[in-house]
């Protein structure tokens, strides 16, 4: 006969998610600030351990490679969120930009969090193909959601259509909130380009840049004329 966990079982449990989610991420900010700062090579994870003040093997029980100190790369939509999007009646456009910026959160917690990522893939090229694979794994992902509940081939016109149109929103998003040539996952990054300052004006969050983007295409949309108009207006 099996007994019902003590009262306590269930927020020692919370306490203990809690300590593991602010550990993992106090020393992946070690991580990137210290590799924005020094480089990537020059960066040891014994430095990362001493700055977030954990032991050695405390980094490596929560990143297994030095790469996945730096990579924060977006994480792959869970089963209930696809069939959550797939069943869903909303508008098709909201859906998939929420599933999408669900899945880029890890990426997009910080503006200058997200600087340091781009100046660390410029110093090392050599792990920006592992982030690549991480981008195209939740790409595809989506992509099945997507033409599941279009009822449609990977292949099909709407579901290419759709979501590139979601995937360029993000990336002008992106740009919008951090500057900095938008998402990390999408290219390749310049070699020797210099990192482009964040706008004084940039929006706070990256939630708040997608609703000025998604703002700025429906303006588009429904005023295809109106550069052509206020030119003539002015002549």
């Amino acid at each position: 006969m099996t007994h019902p966990p003590a009262n306590g079982a269930a927020p020692q449990a919370g306490l203990r998610a809690t300590n593991a989610r602010r550990t993992r991420e106090a020393i992946q900010a070690s991580a990137l600030r210290l590799a924005a700062e020094r480089g990537y090579e020059a960066t040891t994870v014994e430095d990362v351990a001493a700055d977030a003040g954990v032991s050695r093997r405390t980094v490596f029980n929560y990143f297994p490679t030095k790469a996945d100190l730096i990579l924060r790369a977006p994480q792959v939509p869970t089963q209930a969120e696809v069939e959550a999007f797939v069943a869903s009646d909303g508008e098709l456009l909201p859906d998939l930009l929420g599933l999408i910026t669900h899945a880029v959160a890890p990426m997009a917690s910080d503006a200058e969090d997200f600087q340091r990522l781009r100046r660390v893939l410029r110093d090392a090229p050599g792990i920006f193909p592992e982030l690549q694979s991480r981008v195209r794994l939740v790409q595809s992902v989506i992509r099945a959601a997507l033409a599941r509940r279009l009822g449609a081939d990977l292949d099909s016109p709407r579901v290419i259509t759709a979501a590139a149109l979601a995937t360029t929103l993000h990336r002008a998003a992106f740009e919008l909130w951090a500057g900095d040539g938008g998402d990390p996952g999408a290219d390749a990054p310049c070699d020797g380009a210099a990192p482009s300052s964040r706008a004084s004006a940039a929006p706070e969050t990256l939630a708040e840049a997608l609703d000025l983007v998604t703002a700025s295409l429906h303006d588009i949309l429904d005023n295809p004329t109106a550069p052509a108009a206020t030119r003539k207006d002015h002549a």
